[in-house]
């Protein structure tokens, strides 16, 4: 899809009222495809045809998340906490437990949000003790 020749009116008001970016993203939400496109361009965000990172990490990543202060690639935890995610689906507990009890002996915080797993990175992580877990 191509962009259209001009951008709506009601997102350049958003962004000439003091650089209302939320409003101007609000208004971005109701357009059609090309006038979406050149809102996006106008306010930075790359074509989708050539953003790629996106796709994949969302296929990865559906129903997991990490965070904490040590900088930690979230593909790494991934495997973990899908794993636990199902153990707990299937209603084994037991392993459920057990592989939780492992993650959070290596440093983590294992808890569910919104329905899904989510991993904080503890200072004392110590990526090593997983992978006797592989």
């Amino acid at each position: 899809v191509g962009p259209a020749s001009v951008v709506p009116a009601r997102v350049l008001a958003a962004l000439a009222d003091d650089l209302n970016s939320h409003q101007a993203l609000t208004e971005m939400n109701t357009l059609s495809a090309p006038y979406l496109k050149a809102a996006m361009q106008l306010t930075g965000f790359p074509d989708a045809e050539v953003v790629e990172w996106f796709r994949t990490i969302e296929t990865e990543m559906v129903g997991t998340s990490a965070s904490g202060s040590t900088s930690l690639h979230t593909a790494f935890l991934d495997p973990f906490l899908r794993q636990w995610q199902q153990f707990r689906d299937a209603k084994d507990y037991s392993a459920a437990d057990s592989l939780k009890a492992n993650l959070e002996a290596s440093g983590l915080k294992l808890s569910v949000i919104g329905g899904a797993p989510h991993a904080e990175v503890l200072d004392e992580f110590d990526p090593t003790k997983l992978e006797a877990l592989k």
